[in-house]
């Protein structure tokens, strides 16, 4: 066993980084979450998918690590997010990759009810993401899979609109159950 110790001046030190070393990405999730359980809570138009017994869960720190988490205590709902800044330099991270990782909490070993792709409506090169996204939504996801769509404006995060609801009648049929 190693027992460290810090003199208070240390730990203030500590403190004060540990606050101030959230990432842009961190600050920006996390407005986004908050603002979407608000909608939830409040029943707001087309955020009625959820109970009103929602809330925030710490979201895994093992690979695959989802951004945003919230737990549904009406329905039992297992709700993961992915999210994904403004400042993507590559689209395809914004696009492909996160639509890749917000099906792939769908599996077994991370057992999501539901998951979210959480995605600007536009980079900051000016790339309209919703214009490209949402149309891939409604033809390729939805009635497939209980993944849905939100998107956010970058100058305001909490400015979000719910672009394709999840399909919640898929839930429980879209899970895989690993083999014993």
């Amino acid at each position: 066993l190693f027992f460290c110790y810090f003199s208070p001046l240390q730990l203030s030190y500590i403190a004060i980084t540990t606050k101030t070393c959230m990432t842009e990405h961190d600050r920006i999730a996390s407005v986004v979450g908050a603002e979407m359980i608000r909608r939830w809570r409040e029943k707001l138009p087309g955020w009625d998918q959820f109970g009103p017994e929602i809330h925030t869960v710490k979201p895994r720190n093992t690979f695959p690590s989802p951004d945003i988490s919230f737990w549904d205590e009406t329905n039992k709902f297992d709700i993961q997010c992915e999210f994904k800044p403004p400042k993507e330099e590559d689209r395809n991270d914004t696009i492909h990759t996160g639509t890749g990782q917000s099906i792939v909490y769908l599996h077994p070993i991370m057992n999501a009810d539901v998951t979210f792709l959480v995605v600007p409506k536009y980079l900051y090169d000016g790339f309209n993401v919703g214009q490209y996204l949402i149309p891939f939504f409604k033809e390729v996801i939805q009635g497939k899979l209980p993944t849905g769509l939100v998107l956010y404006d970058p100058e305001n995060p909490a400015r979000i609109e719910m672009a394709c609801a999840p399909d919640l009648n898929l839930v429980r049929k879209s899970k895989i159950l690993l083999p014993d």
